[in-house]
This record gives structure tokens, C-alpha cells and sequence, in this order.
């Protein structure tokens, strides 16, 4: 934040102010003292709440919830470049663990850590998102601002088959099974990841195996339809948030056939 000097309109009130007190009749006047009044230094937190996707000797996955607080320095009305974050992690079928660390709004980077968890992200506009790991299993996490309103997080899986050649012309296909994790806003802004915890070929047809890395995906939810861009395609979900379950599934280049269903995390 900038410091601004005084303007010097202002500064030209008190001097009038004065002289209006003490001119005019020549009869004794008081004046009552003025009550010193102090401003409490600003402050405020952010809360991101969303999900996380992992995969290890095992799938992995959960929910995420960092809060940030946001000091003002009262000095010199300046936000500190470090602040304070905390949060909880709690993974399906599981246990919640603490985690801090902190946020530097320098690069808007979120660093928590704890119970053998690591976090680290990026803010970016209402969205927190990044990598994890935990121990073997290491994936990504998203989670959104929920100032913008209140968030409902999803946790379910997802298959998909496309058609592969390989080199020497043969024909397969390429299948990917994984977890597909999903937060909505109450305004309908929608984020979330997908990580693969199997993939393979069928058929005579062979070709590299991709590395098990989380797929970020961002969204809108317009009445029940829920739309997401992701790498490697859009996929549109049907969503029944009166009970809690989304399913749909996606037709792009390629022939790439996904379906995925998610539920309320737990």
C-alpha cells in the first residue's frame, strides 16, 4: 500500500477552525476537551475450502480447508508480506490433521504443512490450488474463496477409454481409471482435480503410460448443468445438489469417452 501525504486542503481546516474559536466576543469562552478515540489496526482472514486428489500405493482422497489471515500493520496501515495460515485436512475414510504455515502476498503463495502433509499453492483471483503430499502419495488440491459464498465439496472417481494406434499402426485403447474431486460455490463457480490411479492398454496396440499427475479443472454450475474445462477436454456434468450426487460425462477429439459420479465428501 502507498503511504499518501496529507492533502493540503485539509490541512488548512484546523487554522480556521481556531480562529473562529477565538475571535469575535471579547467574553471568556470554554471550550470542552476533545476525547482522544483510537482505531483498532484492520484485520481479516480468508477462508479457502475445496479438495484434495492423490495417488501413492493407493488412491487418495479428501478435503482441504486453509484459512489466511491478513495482518495490517496499524503503524503504517501496511499488510505485512508474510501472514499467518491455518487449516485442516481430512482424508475419506480417515482422520483430520492441522496444518500451518503461511501466505506471502508477494507471490500470493500458500505454504502449510503438518502430520506428515505438505502443501503448497498459488491464490489466484477467488481459487486457491497446488500440489500435496503426504508420506508415498503425493497428487494436487483446490479449494475456493468462500467469501464469494458457500462451498460444497465432491469426492467420487472417473473412468475413460479413448481409441489408440501406435507406431506400427496397430489399433487399442488407451483406459484411465482415478479419482475426480470437485468444490461448487453457492455462486456457481466451480474448481477441482483429477489424478489417475490405474491406467493401461488394450489390444495389440502399446504405448507409453503417462505420469500420474493431477488434472486442475475450473468450471461453472448454470441451474444443474455443471461445466468443466479441463486438459483434456470439457466435461459436463449433470448435477443433483438435493442429493448431493453428480454424474455425467464427456465427448470430445479424439473419441475420448469419460463418465465420472461424485458424492458429498465424507
Amino acid at each position: 500500500m502507498v503511504y499518501r501525504r496529507p492533502r493540503a486542503g485539509v490541512l488548512l481546516v484546523c487554522p480556521l477552525v481556531v480562529a473562529a474559536a477565538c475571535g469575535g466576543s471579547s467574553s471568556s469562552s470554554t471550550t470542552a476537551p476533545s476525547t482522544a478515540t483510537t482505531t483498532p489496526a484492520p484485520t481479516s482472514s480468508t477462508t479457502f475450502q475445496g479438495t484434495l486428489a492423490g495417488v501413492g500405493a493407493s488412491g487418495q482422497s479428501g478435503t482441504v480447508t486453509v484459512t489466511v489471515a491478513t495482518v495490517i500493520s496499524a503503524a503504517s496501515f501496511r499488510p505485512l508480506a508474510v501472514s499467518t495460515a491455518t487449516g485442516s485436512v481430512h482424508i475419506t475414510g480417515g482422520n483430520t490433521t492441522a496444518v500451518s504455515g503461511t501466505y506471502d502476498s508477494s507471490t500470493n503463495g500458500v505454504s502449510v504443512s503438518g502430520g506428515g502433509f505438505s502443501f503448497t499453492g498459488t491464490v489466484n483471483g477467488g481459487a486457491l490450488s497446488g500440489s500435496y503430499s503426504q508420506n508415498d502419495v503425493t497428487g494436487g488440491f483446490s479449494a475456493l474463496n468462500t467469501s464469494a459464498g458457500s462451498v460444497t465439496t465432491y469426492c467420487g472417481t472417473y473412468n475413460s477409454v479413448k481409441p489408440f494406434k501406435d507406431n506400427f499402426g496397430r489399433s487399442g485403447t488407451y483406459f484411465e481409471n482415478g479419482n475426480w474431486n470437485v468444490q461448487v460455490s453457492s455462486n456457481g463457480v466451480a474448481t477441482g482435480e483429477s489424478i489417475p490411479t490405474s491406467s493401461g492398454y488394450s489390444g495389440p496396440a502399446q504405448g507409453p503410460k503417462p505420469p500420474a499427475a493431477p488434472n486442475f479443472l475450473t468450471g461453472q454450475l448454470v441451474g444443474n448443468a455443471l461445466t468443466l474445462t479441463a486438459e483434456g477436454g470439457t466435461l459436463t456434468v449433470n448435477v443433483n445438489l438435493q442429493a448431493g450426487i453428480m454424474s455425467g460425462g464427456v465427448e470430445s477429439t479424439g473419441a475420448l469417452s469419460v463418465s465420472a459420479s461424485a458424492a458429498a465428501c465424507q
